[in-house]
């Protein structure tokens, strides 16, 4: 590869003058060369981002594994948030471990963890992981009812290949399939709040009880586990869940939410960038897309001067099937937290634990009549 390659895109600053430019920001003094500093920063993480990628594809097809992975940069506006948040003021920007983000996400808690020794222990590569900002959200459930695994990695490039991005982060997120819907059904029950289309105005608290409840009866059904309510009986559990759907009407709406159909083409080559934003009380989105990370990053960049407040990402993966499964709330997609939670509460009076729904349709068609959310 040429070593004026345009395709990638190094890091042109200093730590030091990373440092400073966050600490700018942090003062809410943000002037053309601190957006410059920032943007190429966060840009040059593009190439760590392809390198976890192509590690990720080639363990699932050895160890043929069910699974799906996507990549996001972290939003320039989310990254400005952090560095003035009370809780997070102490972070600078240079040590930022959440820029670039992969995730994956596996059927069950036996994959992922199975996945994830897979990659701990891969003598091939010289990724140095940061135990000290790695976390296990499902040994330790955030109370939110967040559950999945994080990990940090330094990048740390082979000896005969170029150093440009050495020391640069990634977070690596692991989740199964039902952590993955509860997390999108939250994102996407926020968004639509946030655009004052469906939600009625009720107050934040009450939604999140109701999604730590959902996230508490996930875990039991599905990976015999608990979450963030796990002193709850099940019955009492069920009826605090079932009394606040009823309140708040959550799983009709997101329901009701139409799947957005989105002509993506299939050799779309290198990256996209979803656009998320709010018209006439209708959530709509755009689609770019791109054949070269430099192309993409400069349009992003654009973009989000242009329309700041709109939900803008730029994200990667193998094939356009996989950024539409992983990125769900960028898509509206509910659907599968919806069946997850339904057949879940059912199963849970059943005092049954089910692993997968699609292994026991048995199950679900003696339970049909079972009409719990529908009155």
């Amino acid at each position: 590869m040429s070593k004026n390659d345009k395709r990638l895109i190094f890091p042109e600053y200093t730590k030091a003058q990373v440092h400073k430019a966050g600490e700018l920001v942090r003062k809410e003094i943000i002037t053309p060369e601190t957006e410059r500093i920032i943007e190429n920063w966060r840009s040059s993480h593009n190439h760590i981002l392809n390198t976890w990628l192509v590690i990720f594809i080639k363990r699932i097809q050895k160890e043929r594994f069910k699974a799906v992975v996507g990549q996001r940069l972290k939003r320039k506006n989310t990254i400005y948030d952090k560095l003035k948040r009370p809780e997070t003021n102490k972070m600078s920007l240079e040590r930022m471990y959440d820029i670039a983000g992969c995730r994956i996400v596996l059927n069950t808690l036996g994959d992922l963890y199975h996945f994830r020794d897979s990659i701990l222990h891969n003598t091939r590569f010289f990724h140095k992981r940061i135990q000290k900002y790695c976390k296990d959200y499902i040994t330790t459930p955030k109370k939110s009812g967040y559950r999945g695994i994080h990990d940090i990695y330094a990048y740390k490039s082979d000896p005969r290949r170029r150093s440009n991005w050495n020391g640069l982060f990634v977070e690596i997120q692991y989740r199964t399939k039902y952590q993955h819907a509860w997390a999108t059904a939250v994102e996407i029950a926020d968004i639509i709040k946030h655009s004052r289309t469906k939600f009625s105005d009720v107050a934040n608290i009450e939604q999140n009880t109701y999604f730590q409840y959902a996230s508490e009866i996930l875990a039991r059904v599905y990976e015999n586990s608990k979450s963030c309510c796990p002193d709850l009986p099940d019955e009492e559990l069920i009826n605090r869940f079932l009394e606040l759907d009823k309140k708040l009407n959550v799983l009709k709406i997101l329901k009701s939410m139409d799947v957005l159909k989105l002509d993506v083409p299939d050799n779309y080559k290198r990256a996209l960038i979803i656009r998320l934003y709010s018209e006439e009380d209708k959530i709509k989105i755009m689609i770019y897309t791109f054949k070269s990370n430099a192309a993409a990053s400069k349009k992003l960049f654009e973009i989000e001067k242009e329309h700041p407040d709109d939900d803008t990402v730029l994200v990667k993966s193998d094939k356009v099937s996989s950024i539409k499964n992983i990125f769900k709330n960028y898509f509206i997609d509910a659907g599968d937290f919806v069946n997850y939670i339904k057949q879940a509460v059912i199963a849970l009076r059943n005092e049954k634990v089910l692993t997968d729904i699609e292994e026991d349709p048995a199950f679900r068609n003696k339970n049909r009549q079972l009409s719990l959310f529908d009155a």
